[in-house]
């Protein structure tokens, strides 16, 4: 068992949605990982948290709600 499981962080298992999603994104960001975190946080529900000006100005409408600026 790893640590950050230890320690409550909870892995989430990539699957070929995630990866659509992503791909979807290319307007969004030029950075293809970015745009698979913020799939990601999309597709499982969750709340993206970073301090990456792009990805603040161009996911709010994607993520609804869930961006939050670190």
């Amino acid at each position: 068992m790893s640590l950050l499981v230890a320690g409550g962080i909870t892995e989430i298992t990539l699957n070929s949605e995630h990866v659509e999603t992503a791909f979807g994104l290319n307007a969004m960001h030029s950075d293809m990982h970015d745009r698979l975190l913020v799939a990601t946080a999309k597709v499982s529900g969750l709340t993206f948290v970073t301090r990456d000006g792009e990805i603040l100005e161009r996911a709010a409408t994607l993520l609804r709600g869930r961006l939050i600026e670190m």
